[in-house]
């Protein structure tokens, strides 16, 4: 018997078979004392740094694969690295062109490489809009302009530092919005979410800038706990099919995550679990419960469940997942 998600996806699918798929990679570069700030003054922001950058090519290395599995059967596929720029000003701006060249432009030829827009909050902009949102939309519109006029897309972004997060679990997330589904997130289990695809039909092509602002728009405050549920909120409201997956992934921003590094990505030095939950004991921690946030599925008009919960987390990006 078919589910009940397969089911109402059918209506939804595009006559267009073969759609561009594009792999859109939101970080920033691993450059002392620009990233991993938070983790950075818990165990030091040398360690915080190295963390940053294993998982930054551990991302790097699955959309690397992702991309190869799929070149192979000709399927028209493309990675975008958006990174966060460091000013030109600061002394580690050559630092960080630098690891670009070494470990990305050199190593994987075939990505974009890309600086994010440099998105700052207006304070007279009624919208308020969160500077993340700014430069997603961004992303987002750049990638669905270069579209010629009779191609189709499926668009997705990830953050880079969710350990757990692999090739299979994209192949996955992209075959259902090529199955219909007009969008698809992956929830993080710090209430952010650690992956975002959405389907762009050629024609629905009027309608995808409004796809693009639900998902992104001034509803949205990257920081704040709920941003899953307030995009699902937001997609619902548009009208816009979505699946939320039922795998919780963890993400690695404190020193408390690093329970859920596994240890394949620990450089050395890097606290043990034990270790890690010693550091932070006595602090305020974030108030996740995994075991429910992994189940609790939002099945009202326009989106749906699809997938196994997951025994195991891990999650999304310096990006996508706030």
């Amino acid at each position: 018997m078919q589910r009940k998600d397969e089911q109402s996806c059918d209506k939804f699918c595009s006559a267009d078979t073969n759609p561009e798929l594009h792999l859109i990679i939101f970080t920033k570069v691993p450059v002392l004392g620009c990233t991993k700030r938070r983790l950075g003054a818990q165990i030091g922001t040398e360690l915080a740094t190295q963390i940053s950058a294993v998982l930054i090519e551990h991302t790097l290395a699955i959309a690397n694969e992702w991309l190869q599995r799929l070149e192979a059967n000709s399927t028209p596929v493309s990675v975008h690295l958006y990174y966060s720029p460091i000013g030109s000003e600061s002394e580690r701006a050559a630092d960080a062109d630098s690891w670009l060249d070494t470990n990305v432009r050199k190593r994987y030829p075939a990505f974009r490489v890309v600086p994010q827009s440099q998105a700052k909050r207006a304070e007279q902009d009624e919208d308020r809009r969160d500077p993340l949102g700014v430069r997603l939309i961004q992303a987002f519109r750049e990638v669905t302009s270069s579209l010629g006029p009779q191609r189709s897309a499926l668009v997705m972004v990830i953050g880079s530092d969710c350990p757990l997060l692999d090739a299979n679990r994209l192949e996955r997330a992209f075959a259902l919005l090529k199955a219909g589904h007009q969008a698809v997130i992956g929830p993080a289990a710090d209430g952010g979410y650690y992956l975002l695809g959405l389907q762009f039909k050629r024609s629905d092509r009027c309608d995808w800038m409004r796809m693009i602002q639900a998902a992104f728009g001034p509803h949205l405050v990257f920081s704040q706990g709920n941003v899953c549920q307030r995009t699902l909120d937001a997609l619902q409201a548009a009208g816009v099919m979505t699946v939320r997956l039922s795998e919780t992934l963890w993400d690695i921003d404190t020193a408390e995550d690093l329970t859920h590094l596994p240890a394949s990505l620990r450089p050395a030095g890097c606290p043990l679990p034990c270790s890690a939950e010693k550091m932070v004991s006595g602090q305020n921690s974030r108030d996740i419960h995994p075991e429910t946030s992994s189940s609790e599925f939002r099945n009202g008009s326009g989106t749906c469940e699809h997938g196994q919960t997951a025994g195991v987390r891990g999650d999304s990006s310096d990006a996508a997942s706030r």
